[in-house]
């Protein structure tokens, strides 16, 4: 649903800042692609969520074509089908799409919403994150296995064994499941068939500590954090807890490294603040992002420590901590607390519902907020 020019200028919009609309989109099943034109206004909607908004008064007459680009390999041939395609004159412009949904009003947590366990019998859970078949998969880092639950029939199920102590996780839009492997000290990608294999291992020829938590942005790079836990520090060859970035060609940077112990991350809606959790300074940071893997302005956001954290489509941010997750608006001030019967490590929002890894369960909660996926 990006907007391409086939006649001189390429891409005007390929949706590397939207998150959202890359994510709606639904492998292996029908999706549904909105085009509007109205004047030199030109917007898309996949599934329902704003994709592309162009303002171009280069091109006022022309033609629409529809494309799909990057549908299969020289070994895999795949189909691409359309179906109901409708024309329809509209005269007068839909109501405009904001960029960011305006902040949910009065409380957060809904009323009557009830805090309900999921799963347990657990050691340590953490790293929540949605896949493409809608299971929310998660982590129990003791027992190295990774989980995942389904929405839909409520069952939770073991995905992957033999883990490397994996935490933070985060799905590809294609389809791939990244892993921070903290006891393998690497950051892994296991691919659709179960292979396994590193994205990165070491940093100028160094191992890292132990990769914690990651988030991927609009451009297909990955940020993550590699503190380290534990009194044993002699097998540690870095020196230095902080924040890497691998770009969509593989390329490793480091990004942050003034951090006392970066743990859990994410970023705003529109990828141009990210937020890093620092437990040992007992602070969360925010930085701009001026373009790919390059941060600036580094600030204090809020002066609680955290683990994992998510975000919602307003900019706010959940985070967990001492037993809570905290919500703050994209300002830094507290919207938000909810008591968990365990000590929450990590968070997710998805759709209405806050999912929380808390030491031996999994649990949800409904909230009058929505999250980007």
């Amino acid at each position: 649903s990006g907007i391409y020019d086939e006649g001189r200028r390429g891409w005007l919009n390929d949706l590397k800042g939207n998150l959202a609309a890359r994510y709606a989109f639904k492998q292996g099943e029908w999706n549904q692609v909105r085009i509007e034109a109205i004047g030199n206004r030109l917007r898309t909607w996949l599934n329902g969520v704003p994709a592309a908004d162009l303002t171009d008064d280069m091109t006022p007459k022309g033609f629409i074509a529809l494309q799909v680009h990057g549908i299969g390999n020289r070994e895999e041939t795949m189909q691409v089908r359309w179906r109901n395609i409708r024309i329809q004159e509209n005269p007068k412009p839909s109501p405009d799409a904001p960029k960011a949904a305006a902040a949910p009003t009065g409380p957060i947590m809904k009323e009557g919403a009830e805090i309900r366990k999921l799963a347990e019998g657990f050691k340590f859970t953490e790293g929540p994150a949605l896949g493409p078949d809608g299971r929310i998969y998660f982590d129990d880092i003791p027992n190295n296995r990774t989980h995942a639950y389904d929405p839909q029939t409520g069952k939770t199920e073991v995905f992957r064994e033999d883990t490397g102590g994996a935490n933070g996780l985060f799905w590809t839009p294609g389809g791939r499941l990244l892993a921070c492997e903290g006891g393998n000290r690497r950051v892994s990608r296991i691919e659709a068939d179960g292979a396994v294999s590193a994205l990165a291992d070491q940093f100028e020829g160094k191992k890292f500590n132990s990769p914690n938590d990651l988030v991927l942005d609009g451009a297909g790079g990955v940020y993550f954090t590699d503190p380290h836990y534990g009194k044993d520090k002699s097998g540690l060859e870095l020196g230095v807890e902080a924040v890497y970035y691998v770009d969509n060609k593989g390329k490793l940077s480091q990004v942050a490294a003034d951090l006392t112990k970066p743990n859990g991350l994410i970023l705003s809606p529109d990828n141009r603040i990210l937020y890093i959790a620092d437990p040992g300074a007992e602070n969360i940071w925010a930085y701009d992002v001026e373009s790919e893997g390059k941060l600036a302005n580094q600030r204090k956001f809020a002066a609680v420590g955290s683990d994992g954290m998510t975000i919602d489509t307003a900019g706010n941010v959940y985070v967990t901590w001492k037993g809570e997750v905290i919500g703050f608006s994209p300002e830094g001030n507290e919207v938000a607390r909810i008591k968990f019967p365990e000590g929450p490590a990590n968070c997710l929002l998805v759709g209405q519902t806050l999912y929380a890894t808390a030491r031996t369960g999994f649990y949800a909660v409904e909230l009058n907020a929505h999250g980007l996926r």
